[in-house]
């Protein structure tokens, strides 16, 4: 929360205590769940250009959650969130273009923000290039070994989720008998 320099003394003030209040209103942590509240300080400090409420104000539209379901207005979220550097943001932000949610597919935006991510150490979007290498895409030639290459960096990766590195680890095996 601390890290954003953009925010200045007088955003940073409000917006920390706004991020922590609406985190345990929406996922109901020290106090009762309600997720309208949660996601209503969340766009506050978000509209302030607080990067990690952009990312989960973001999710709430994308879900539904606390807010009306409009994935446009989370793809404009997850955008001025990945702009700012953050990793989950891009992820979230690729896999909208990559699926066409909240704008039509567009998988060379896709493949930008994985590959941003990636470079950056995040697992789900090294997993996720090697599934695109792997299927091939309009983007991007169809290539085991690139595949393969991106599934061993979420696997020597010491950063990397658990389940992502399940998902790898799978992948590998199934892409060594030709399957996926």
């Amino acid at each position: 929360f601390l890290n954003d320099p953009s925010l200045g003394l007088v955003g940073l003030l409000f917006c920390v205590p706004a991020i922590v209040a609406g985190r345990m209103l929406y996922f109901g942590k020290g106090s009762p769940k309600d997720p309208v509240a949660g996601a209503s300080w969340f766009q506050k400090a978000a509209k302030l250009g607080h990067v990690a409420a952009q990312r989960r104000l973001g999710h709430c539209y994308l879900e539904g959650n606390g807010v009306v379901k409009i994935p446009k207005k989370a793809v404009k979220w997850f955008l001025k969130a990945a702009e700012h550097g953050d990793l989950d943001a891009q992820y979230n932000l690729a896999t909208c273009y990559h699926y066409g949610r909240g704008t039509p597919v567009q998988q060379q935006e896709a493949l930008k923000w994985f590959r941003m991510a990636a470079a950056q150490g995040h697992s789900g979007s090294m997993f996720d290039l090697g599934v695109m290498y792997f299927k091939g895409t309009e983007v991007l030639k169809q290539s085991s070994v690139e595949a393969a290459k991106w599934w061993n960096q979420v696997l020597s990766s010491k950063k990397s989720d658990p389940k992502v590195q399940r998902a790898a680890r799978a992948a590998l095996k199934a892409a060594a008998k030709g399957k996926t």
